[in-house]
């Protein structure tokens, strides 16, 4: 793309960290969001709400509870979408407790 004069965009990445995810491979996702950063381009909270969900269901449920206190610290505002992820992770991890606290 960026060859052609078309630079990648944040949907751009999204798309790709959406598929690396699906994939199991969420080391090279977070690579990718690195590379991101890097290029000067903005994450938005699509991409945190793929990560997240990536984490989750990778079983790296440390690691979206990590993005996600990294988050509220810097002031984002949540959307259901990535309360509904944080919850189902909690849940399926067996911390009902944080889950509910959540909700």
């Amino acid at each position: 793309m960026h060859n052609r004069g078309q630079p990648a965009d944040v949907i751009t990445y999204n798309s790709l960290l959406d598929a690396l995810c699906k994939i199991h491979q969420v080391d090279k996702a977070i690579a990718l969001l690195t590379k991101m950063k890097d290029e000067r381009i903005q994450p938005d909270m699509c991409t945190y709400t793929i990560l997240v969900d990536g984490l989750c269901k990778n079983g790296r449920l440390k690691d979206a509870q990590r993005v996600y206190l990294d988050l509220t610290i810097k002031g984002y505002h949540f959307d259901a979408r990535m309360y509904t992820l944080m919850i189902n992770g909690l849940c399926k991890e067996g911390f009902f407790d944080e889950a509910l606290s959540l909700l």
